[in-house]
């Protein structure tokens, strides 16, 4: 396999539920559930599956978490009532017209020390041209409940591999342009992948959502990316308290 390689955000729809490890790991002091709820109204239907950890041990740190991902998965009653109620009067015309909307999320890492989460966003309406999609991944400190962000998993050393990998892709930008691009000041979701990655152990995989950072850079901004880093070129910068949460070594 070559160091580094890019998919399209489609390959990305097709495996956003992958985890970080061919055989998901499983913590053996808190279990992931899902839970599912479904509202809709006359043109619209609406599906969110969200996570609940449950445990005996560690009881403060998974009520913290589970409140983190049911505010962020679980809409509140005020918003399932707007819809459900919802007389649709813009659109009570067009009978034909209906949008499916679909939520729901990933484990894609689970240890005693680590959880990664997936968030999935899917929306299909009848005639539309093409749906709606994206990805959001957050991380957490199993022993703290602490939401984790790149910087508390790496080092800053890795925003060089970052700029380099990216920039082999636009080898047409001007040199100026080049030498002000800045690894630190893109906006990208992550997280750390086995799949597509042949034998050379994990990949961290950034991926930039549509209109975003490096789809700016490229001059199409509708595309989502994703590049992808072999184990080898980013396990040097993983901070040493996550070195086993994060690579295979």
């Amino acid at each position: 396999m070559e160091p580094v390689r890019k998919y399209f955000l489609l390959l990305l729809l097709l495996t956003s539920d992958m985890a970080c490890y061919s055989q998901p790991r499983q913590s053996n002091y808190y279990k992931v559930e899902r839970k599912e709820l479904h509202y809709a109204n006359k043109q619209s239907d609406n599906t969110v599956s969200y996570p609940l950890l449950t445990g005996e041990e560690h009881r403060d740190v998974l009520k913290t978490i589970n409140q983190f991902l049911q505010n962020k998965f679980v809409p509140t009653d005020s918003v399932i009532q707007s819809i459900t109620s919802a007389d649709d009067k813009e659109e009570e015309d067009d009978d034909d017209w209906h949008e499916h909307i679909e939520e729901f999320f990933g484990v894609e890492d689970s240890t005693n020390k680590y959880l990664c989460i997936s968030y999935n966003y899917t929306a299909d309406a009848t005639g539309a041209a093409h749906g709606s999609w994206w990805s959001e991944y957050y991380h957490f400190d199993m022993q703290t409940g602490k939401q984790l962000n790149f910087n508390d998993l790496f080092e800053d050393g890795i925003y060089d591999v970052i700029r380099k990998t990216i920039l082999a892709d636009f080898t047409f930008l001007p040199k100026e342009r080049i030498d002000t691009f800045d690894a630190h000041s893109l906006v990208f979701q992550f997280y750390i992948a086995t799949r597509d990655c042949d034998d050379n152990g994990s990949c961290l995989v950034i991926y930039f959502p549509p209109y975003t950072d490096v789809g700016d850079l490229s001059g199409a901004g509708y595309i989502g990316m994703n590049y992808t880093i072999a184990e080898k070129e980013y396990a040097p910068f993983v901070k040493s308290k996550w070195k086993d949460e994060l690579t295979d070594n």
